[in-house]
């Protein structure tokens, strides 16, 4: 799992990681920066910036300063939807992967406010598919960490991660994913826990104190080791 400010988690799971040392793998957070600007090139400020992703719910906003830049920082790697929004523009949104410790330059262009309404629909589909990625990934949304499931919420991660596909729990309440042997490792902000964090043998983390959790369950990604 990966703790910082953002509280970022993930949980590593699958028959090709083992229980044990594991190499040193980096947070998995990165920010956000760019300019906005106008029809003319000019540079925006006080534009409001919010970026969000639809399944987490994860939701961070800020303003650009006097030189139209801004700035996110401790953002979770995943897909997002960045909004600029100014009066007298309308507003200019776009889908970005974020994935890179470096940080993403953007640059938004806003359109001067037209004096007719228009009502577009769109599904918003693209900020949730992946198409790159070979990894089994499931992301757990802030709503769900924040109201756990069970009766012993300082044991909720369990059961929220064990809800995800591909868990099976036995009577021992150890977590068994895509049929292995109790391979779980977990990873707090790019530090890896090689301890037993079983029910049987420790005390777990409380899903109340994470901000958002990432579980994955096949395709590791080289950057976590083992």
């Amino acid at each position: 799992m990966l703790f910082q400010n953002s509280f970022r988690s993930a949980i590593i799971c699958g028959a090709l990681i083992l229980l044990g040392p594991t190499a040193f793998s980096q947070a998995r957070i990165s920010s956000i920066q760019g300019v906005v600007k106008d029809p003319g090139g000019a540079l925006v400020p006080n534009a409001t910036i919010t970026v969000t992703q639809p399944v987490t719910g994860y939701r961070q906003t800020t303003q650009t300063d006097a030189q139209g830049s801004f700035k996110l920082v401790n953002v979770p790697f995943n897909t997002y939807k960045v909004r600029a929004e100014a009066n007298g523009f309308q507003p200019a949104e776009e889908s970005i992967d974020l994935e890179t410790t470096v940080p993403f330059n953007l640059e938004l262009s806003l359109t001067l406010e037209q004096t007719t309404a228009a009502v577009t629909i769109t599904t918003g589909s693209e900020a949730m598919l992946e198409p790159d990625r070979t990894s089994s990934d499931t992301d757990i949304s802030q709503t769900i960490l924040e109201r756990p499931v069970g009766a012993a919420p300082s044991r909720a991660i369990e059961s929220i991660v064990a809800s995800t596909p591909g868990f099976v729990t036995d009577d021992n309440g150890r977590m068994h994913p895509r049929g292995s042997e109790s391979q779980v490792q977990y990873v707090v902000d790019g530090v890896p826990v090689t301890d037993n964090l079983s029910a049987i043998f420790s005390t777990s983390l409380d899903a109340r104190t994470l901000r958002t959790v990432e579980v994955l369950t096949g395709g590791i990604p080289a950057e976590f080791g083992d």
